[in-house]
């Protein structure tokens, strides 16, 4: 190797990202057959750049499009928790300003001077030597990082899900039957979604002082009618909802759910009310990733929840 580069080593120097708070090393699961001499540790090439597997998260996220989840907290009187936003980063290139002279494995190796966009507004460099971003604490070390055991559960989970969908069900994930001017004026919609996800929903419920994060995936089939004019939208219709599974528990589906529902919505910010088959009333209102739910059961008794997800369309 020239010794006026500097070839980057699994698990040794550090990256930080400009819009995290942590920084963190660059892991690898299976060698590409090269060892820098420098430090006896596999050499990184530019598709080292996935999330989890090499990308482990800068603690906290200051971006605009930062992964909001609820954060627990504990009192005296019980738990509660506060929305903040976590390191969840969402790569989709390789590393950038690689060395175009020196391939491994068909991709160029990684540089001290090489770094990664984060689509959700970051870039990701390596840490120099003395520099401020040397200071930062080690994401590894950070109580957010209980988080991760937790995402790599729910991609598990979501894995299993599409191994076990037949085929017909992954060809009918998004299909919408259309009369009238569905962007801006009148129509009628017919929907079926056989894979509707929600990944990664952390959810709080203050009546309980429950906390739980968890995947919800379902089944979903619906028909409305509604107005459109530029970013505003009102709809009315019905919707069935079957073969709901959370965390993991494919073999334990809840009950059918059918509901008449009415609803509005002005960019991000959208509010539902809705009457569901066993006689529950629910509202609810989100604003992007946050939703806040309020419902009476059929026996009368009221009842809400906080939640935070990661929707996939």
């Amino acid at each position: 190797m020239a010794e006026c580069k500097n070839y980057m080593s699994m698990d040794t120097v550090y990256t930080y990202c400009d819009h995290g708070t942590d920084k963190q090393r660059v892991y690898m699961s299976e060698s590409h057959g090269v060892i820098n001499q420098k430090d006896k540790k596999p050499v990184l090439n530019a598709n080292d750049y996935k999330y989890p597997e090499n990308i482990k998260g800068y603690g906290y996220c200051k971006a605009q499009k930062a992964h909001s989840v609820l954060r627990r907290h504990r009192h005296k009187h019980g738990k509660y928790a506060t929305p903040t936003t976590v390191c969840r980063p969402i790569l989709e290139q390789a590393w950038q300003d690689c060395d175009p002279h020196y391939t491994i494995e068909g991709a160029p190796v990684v540089l001290d001077t090489s770094c990664l966009v984060c689509s959700r507004g970051g870039i990701i460099r390596f840490v120099k030597e003395g520099s401020e971003e040397s200071k930062m604490q080690d994401a590894s070390k950070d109580e957010y990082s209980a988080f991760r055991g937790i995402n790599d559960a729910l991609d598990k989970f979501d894995k299993a899900v599409a191994e076990h969908l037949p085929e017909c069900m992954k060809d009918l994930k998004d299909v919408h039957l259309t009369l009238g001017n569905r962007e801006n004026g009148l129509y009628a919609n017919l929907y079926i979604n056989a894979v509707d996800a929600d990944y990664s929903v952390t959810e709080f419920k203050p009546k309980e002082r429950d906390l739980t994060h968890e995947n919800a995936i379902q089944s979903k089939t619906g028909a409305e009618v509604g107005f459109t004019h530029g970013d505003m939208n009102i709809s009315a219709g019905g919707e069935v909802e079957a073969g709901k599974t959370k965390s993991g528990d494919i073999s334990n589906p809840e009950s059918p759910d059918a509901k008449v529902f009415v609803k509005g919505k002005v960019k991000d910010a959208e509010a539902e009310a809705s009457i569901h088959a066993d006689r529950k009333k629910e509202v609810n209102a989100q604003y992007g990733n946050f939703k806040i739910t309020g419902e009476k059961d059929k026996d009368g008794k009221y009842s809400g929840a906080v939640s935070v997800s990661d929707k996939h369309d």
